[in-house]
């Protein structure tokens, strides 16, 4: 629950010599490769298996395609996803304390209650300290989930991939198990908050309207005028990570080629050329660098403005509405609030875009492991 654990391994790794792998922690026993492949193989014959049973019935049969594949992963994690779905409500729930706990302080401090402010302090302390428990426990339940759901489909694309006809594969075995896996992998990480999101977003809104009244929703306007600029943005980093990608394997793929035949370069003269195409696509790529970097430092940036902005706008419309309660308390308590809104707001946008790379990803699992198969298996995983 402490995560003590992981002391004699950080221990062990500021003391030479080197770590090997025997001080490495065992992996658990369901995490093994081989096992997780044939947990996830046996629940999509499973259902193959039950949509032939029911296609005798309509005539009607389909076959395996993302919507399966995805039942499969929720289901042989349904266990895991409830715990961390526990954890990321309770997780919340905990988050709006602070807020309320902060007005009754300040004012404890303002008329010199020492017992109020000192039980009040004592609640906020001992309120941030559940908030640190719980939010470490799910995002490593998450982490763990994740991880799994990673591992298992690379176990299941690598054997599937030596039961496959020679190049009966559109995109490269390699390509799904290092790139798709990864985004179904965050799409893992981002799934609590495509319904965490809208939690937060309705609770803060009704702790506004509490404390600020009408005034409080004026922050969420400015929020929501700025959401569509948050999503662009969002939606130009993801689109300039993958041309950073695809820039970096296309020059280390010519450098490798060139090192591949460097002799024979050499020996024809084409030093200069191929030098030339080498700086080309190193220009290409840390141009797709300087951009995507522009990008970050506009998200930044307005993540950075935006709490000014809001309370610019907050604060008079509330004294234009009640001058005669505004307050150290009340003013502290707004931005308390209005800097918790914000989040996810703003990162809302990155599990939807999550949510759609994840599931082409796992549209182009399912295509290749519905492939068909060659009549000779070869040999199965080994451990």
């Amino acid at each position: 629950l402490t995560f003590s654990w992981g002391s004699d391994l950080m221990r062990r790794g500021n003391r030479p010599p080197a770590i090997e792998i025997h001080d490495l922690f065992p992996a658990p026993s369901d995490m093994l490769a081989s096992d997780l492949a044939l947990e996830l193989s046996t629940s999509l014959i499973q259902r193959e298996w039950r949509a032939r049973n029911d296609a005798r019935n309509d005539g009607h049969h389909e076959p395996l395609d993302h919507r399966s594949l995805a039942k499969s992963l929720l289901w042989l994690h349904r266990g895991r996803l409830l715990r961390t779905g526990i954890l990321r409500f309770l997780n919340t729930v905990v988050q709006f304390l602070p807020a309320l706990i902060l007005g009754p302080l300040l004012n404890a401090i303002k008329f010199g209650d020492i017992s109020a402010g000192q039980q009040a302090a004592l609640q906020l302390f001992v309120v941030l300290c559940i908030k640190t428990f719980v939010e470490n426990q799910f995002f490593y339940q998450t982490t763990m989930m994740a991880t799994r759901v990673r591992s298992m489909l690379q176990a299941c694309i690598y054997e599937k991939s030596l039961r496959l006809h020679d190049a009966s594969a559109n995109v490269p075995p390699v390509t799904l198990m290092q790139v798709d896996t990864g985004k179904v992998e965050d799409l893992t990480y981002s799934l609590h908050t495509l319904w965490d999101g809208i939690f937060q977003v309705a609770g803060y809104s009704v702790l506004l309207w509490w404390y600020l009244g009408v005034a409080g929703f004026a922050g969420i306007v400015v929020l929501l005028i700025g959401l569509p600029f948050n999503a662009r943005l969002q939606r130009d980093l993801s689109g300039l990570n993958k041309k950073c990608l695809q820039t970096s394997d296309a020059r280390v793929s010519k450098t490798s080629e060139i090192l591949g035949g460097i002799r024979a370069l050499r020996q024809m003269g084409w030093e200069d050329i191929f030098d030339a195409r080498v700086r080309k696509l190193r220009d290409e790529e840390l141009a797709a660098q300087r951009k995507r970097d522009t990008v970050v430092a506009y998200l930044l940036s307005y993540f950075s403005a935006l709490p000014p902005f809001m309370i610019a706008v907050v604060l008079p419309v509330y004294v234009a509405g009640c001058p005669e309660s505004f307050s150290a308390a009340m003013i502290f308590t707004a931005l308390s609030l209005l800097n918790q809104i914000r989040f996810p707001l703003l990162f809302y946008p990155n599990a939807l875009n999550a949510l759609a790379e994840g599931t082409a990803a796992l549209r182009r699992l399912a295509q290749f492991l519905a492939l068909d198969e060659a009549p000779a298996a070869r040999p199965p995983m080994s451990e």
